[in-house]
């Protein structure tokens, strides 16, 4: 390390000793460079007198014809990058099984690093084109070279981007991420920045002036982008605190939307409702107002059934040998219950407590054990049976359990299948369903 310190400190103080030398080198390529061009000019003179140009409009044609030459030149050059280089240093990364390097192949990255080498050829190899008493072409092609060169960096800046986002969804094995919209935005503030930068080389004034310009229309700006500056910062907000990615359910209040997110962009959240209508929420009011996501469920693997049945309370009535006989004597009671809890049933029964003084009580703690022994029914999530104030339509006996299924289908059958068998069940506890027929019977008594 000290040697390589020593020999970087030799090389500045040589250079810092000889630069008189330098520059006489630098003289000597341009006074090669300029015999280069007149020998070139004049071998184009001869092939032009050749086709029939005259000698007054040989020496304009005769520097396009060179230029022409330059062209084909960078064209092969770039066929030759993109079509042999490339290809080859491809199936050499390949070989080495490195993980990001197909990110960087499919997305063209090596390719456009390589474009910038015809048009730095082509800058190099102007002056052979054209002398300094050309200056006006020169100037307009060292514009269009610089401005082609600008383009090609934007590209390699956005190609690295993707890549880099690419790689990202790669090692943590998904196929979607919250950053889509950062990703985004960064490709509108580059494409704004070479455009400034084109700007600066058409007009000739420093990058830094353009901006001051562009400044002054900073209100106006303000009030055009608004919403893609308020999604941007949205979208940083979204994604620095993970609340939402593609893939999970959302429902936004105030809005129709209520269904999967499948896509994110600067401006919009992209959501398809289950009835396959899209709706698009601004990424903001995702920041500004509330919304639901159901990504928690997923995750937990089980989905809460909040559902009650409402019961005639005229059917409700204090219990008697005969109903517990009843129960006693009943197979589907049973049979819906492990045997441990079957005997701990029987020991309520038997009891004549207050809490199962009722023919309701013995229902409600009936549908708890049952809940304990269905092996679709999780118990790792709390489940509660209660008695909701009843509105004059019944008393409603509330349930809220975890079924271990996150999918809407199976999830609605099994909802189906468990209240389908608790008011099968009513009846062996000589309980009803309120229904408004039941009153109607009930007055005409």
């Amino acid at each position: 390390m000290i040697k390589f310190l020593l020999y970087i400190i030799y090389k500045f103080y040589w250079v810092s000793t000889n630069l008189h030398l330098i520059s006489v080198v630098e003289n000597d390529l341009d006074k090669e460079r300029e015999t280069i061009a007149d020998k070139t000019a004049n071998i184009a003179t001869t092939v032009l007198n050749h086709v029939g140009f005259s000698p007054s409009r040989a020496d304009i044609w005769n520097r396009l014809l060179i230029f022409a030459v330059i062209l084909i030149v960078a064209f092969l050059f770039h066929i030759f990058l993109d079509k042999v280089v490339v290809k080859v240093i491809h199936v050499m990364l390949k070989n080495l099984k490195l993980p990001w390097e197909n990110y960087l192949y499919d997305h063209k990255l090596l390719n456009h690093i390589f474009e910038l080498l015809p048009p730095f050829l082509v800058q190099a190899l102007l002056p052979i084109a054209f002398t300094p008493e050309y200056k006006t072409l020169l100037s307009v092609f060292y514009k269009v070279i610089s401005i082609y060169i600008v383009i090609i960096f934007a590209h390699i800046i956005i190609s690295l981007i993707h890549s880099l986002f690419n790689y990202h969804l790669m090692k943590h094995h998904t196929f979607t991420s919250p950053y889509k919209g950062v990703v985004e935005m960064s490709k509108l503030v580059i494409i704004c920045l070479s455009i400034l930068v084109c700007i600066s080389i058409l007009v000739n004034i420093h990058v830094t002036n353009v901006i001051t310009y562009i400044s002054a229309f900073t209100a106006v700006l303000v009030l055009v982008f608004k919403d893609t500056l308020l999604g941007f910062v949205a979208g940083i907000q979204l994604a620095q605190n993970q609340m939402i990615k593609i893939g999970d359910w959302i429902t936004v209040d105030g809005t129709s939307a209520s269904g999967t997110i499948v896509d994110i962009t600067i401006l919009t959240v992209k959501i398809q409702n289950f009835d396959n209508t899209f709706v698009f929420v601004p990424a903001y009011n995702l920041i500004q107002n509330s919304f639901q996501n159901w990504a928690g469920m997923y995750q937990s693997g089980a989905r809460r059934m909040d559902k009650a049945i409402y019961i005639d309370i005229n059917t409700i009535a204090e219990t008697t040998p005969d109903l517990i006989e009843k129960i006693k004597a009943c197979d589907y009671v049973k049979k819906y219950i492990s045997d441990d809890d079957y005997k701990q049933y029987l020991e309520f029964i038997t009891n004549g407590s207050e809490a199962v003084s009722t023919n309701l009580g013995l229902f409600r703690i009936w549908i708890a054990m049952m809940f304990k022994a269905d092996p679709a029914i999780t118990n790792n999530f709390y489940q509660i049976v209660e008695d909701n104030p009843c509105l004059g339509c019944g008393l409603p006996l509330n349930m809220m359990f975890f079924v271990n299924t996150t999918d809407w289908v199976t999830y609605e059958a099994e909802q189906s299948r468990i209240f389908e068998r608790l008011m099968k069940m009513m009846p062996y506890f000589n309980l009803k369903q309120f229904q408004f027929q039941s009153m109607v019977e009930q007055s005409n008594k």
